[in-house]
């Protein structure tokens, strides 16, 4: 497989924390993101009859529903 560098853009308080998150699991800025890329594409690609039910883990696992999340 080829690997290609790409350029992205992030403010500083979001690299900082990607930082120490790589730091604490002794890995490179560049694993953390590509392995944090790989399991977000994992998420968006359930099945829709898996949709429900990925959608109640979620309200059982946060106490609330989306529309809940976006009055914050």
């Amino acid at each position: 497989m080829a690997v290609k560098t790409i350029n992205i853009s992030l403010d500083e308080k979001l690299l900082k924390e990607v930082d120490k998150a790589a730091k604490s699991e002794y890995s490179s800025r560049s694993d953390y993101i590509r392995i944090s890329l790989l399991e977000k594409l994992k998420q968006t690609q359930i099945k829709p009859d898996k949709l429900d039910s990925e959608y109640l883990k979620f309200v059982n696992q946060y106490g609330q529903t989306l529309k809940n999340l976006s009055n914050r």
